[in-house]
């Protein structure tokens, strides 16, 4: 069998929001993706590359239309540059996202592989059943609060049964246990992988990451055989697919550097006491009213900028936030971060380094506040927190449901070195 070292082809990971590097480093992150940009990519010596779709926020077709259009870009950049490459769409550990339309859009009428462990936070395939942590416990996916989601929700245990479920029998599953696995070695993947047919979906259970470089061996040899894959999978699968490592940056490394901006749009109960925990930093945060977003204040912009300035020329650091509560209606959330971002993107040239709260906020304020079009992931400042650079400035990733109550404050102290 071939470890993922063997395999010639490029791997463009597909990411449906700017959290997949948990546990990468040493990569590019394409944040506006285009033919371009992947032939800067397919030039460099790097064999893999994360492509952010930002799907996870999308309509279901309007998901698919972009995965689809960033594979057929990917795919016009490797044909023009003689080379192959392999696909991964990384996805949610808790089961959302827009799993089926997304890998439909990659490859129609194909057999699927779906691996959604991200075993750095307790997430794992057991018994055919996904399982995520919580205080220590594994708790099945469908008991925890992500199965609620009001746009993802899931009633199923099973995977099996999930799969039936959120794609209204459309996919089937096939199941691989953990004794199979263990005893079969990566044989029993590829033949799983061959006996699936269109619209069938093979789910082992993973719980060590050598059960995933077991499933990545046996995907591999099914492609090396002719079979056609497309690869739905969480960070932990992703990072040994695309034979990348993890890399803990020691905080005392970020003394020094200039003025940080601390940024929150996420409204997760974690975020908010994360916020809290800022103390008196978070006493003298600039709220950004919902009402005043919503209703397009014209001076709203000019007065939370001009605020802003003024923290960092007093103190070094300033917080901008979106109010601590939930955010109703359907469009709220996106009219919210336009607005933050065009606040960030009036206070950017005064700004040396961000922690961002919040996976889609981080996305579009790298995007739209700081006009990035690449980043590159240095490594994690504590267990899934990545350190991107914006063209050499310390920008922060700290997804909404990641770190105790104390992460912000340690992050901004050890900017403040």
């Amino acid at each position: 069998m071939f470890a993922a070292a063997d395999d010639h082809r490029r791997v463009v990971i597909i990411d449906d929001d700017p959290t997949g590097t948990h546990t990468a480093s040493d990569i590019d992150v394409v944040l506006r993706p285009d033919t371009a940009a992947f032939d800067t990519f397919l030039r460099g010596p790097r064999k893999a590359v994360f492509a952010l779709s930002n799907t996870r926020g999308l309509p279901r077709s309007t998901a698919a239309a972009m995965v689809s259009g960033i594979a057929e870009q990917a795919r016009t950049a490797a044909e023009a540059a003689g080379q192959e490459l392999a696909f991964l769409l990384r996805g949610d550990s808790a089961l959302r996202g827009h799993v089926f339309p997304e890998m439909e859009a990659v490859a129609q009428n194909t057999s699927g592989l779906f691996v959604p462990a991200f075993l750095e936070r307790g997430r794992f395939t057991r018994d055919g059943v996904h399982h995520i942590s919580i205080d220590g416990k594994a708790v099945p996916a469908a008991e925890t609060e992500f199965a609620r989601d009001r746009v993802f929700g899931y009633r199923s245990h099973a995977i099996a049964d999930w799969v039936d479920e959120v794609t209204q029998g459309r996919w089937k599953a096939r199941t691989v246990s953990l004794d199979a696995l263990r005893e079969g070695g990566p044989t029993v993947v590829r033949d799983a992988l061959f006996d699936a047919g269109p619209h069938e979906v093979v789910v082992p259970d993973a719980t060590e990451y050598s059960d995933l470089e077991t499933i990545s061996e046996g995907l591999i040899a099914a492609e090396r055989s002719g079979k056609s894959v497309v690869v739905r999978c969480g960070v932990s699968f992703a990072t040994v697919r695309a034979g990348l490592r993890a890399r803990t940056i020691d905080e005392a490394r970020l003394g020094g550097r200039g003025r940080l901006l601390v940024i929150c749009g996420s409204v997760s109960e974690t975020s908010t006491r994360q916020v809290d925990a800022l103390g008196e930093l978070a006493n003298r945060r600039i709220e950004m009213s919902t009402a005043a977003a919503i209703g397009g204040c014209p001076d709203m912009v000019g007065e939370l900028t001009s605020r802003i300035r003024a923290e960092l020329a007093e103190h070094g650091v300033a917080v901008l936030s979106t109010e601590r509560s939930a955010h109703d209606g359907p469009d709220t959330p996106a009219v919210l971060l336009d607005s933050l971002t065009e606040i960030v993107s009036v206070v950017a040239p005064t700004v040396d380094s961000v922690i961002v709260k919040g996976g889609i906020t981080s996305s579009r304020v790298a995007t739209d506040g700081f006009k990035a079009r690449t980043a590159t992931v240095a490594g994690q400042l504590m267990p899934g927190v990545p350190l991107w650079l914006l063209e050499n400035r310390p920008f922060v990733v700290v997804p909404g449901s990641v770190g105790d109550d104390d992460a912000l404050r340690r992050l901004v102290s050890a900017f403040a070195g």
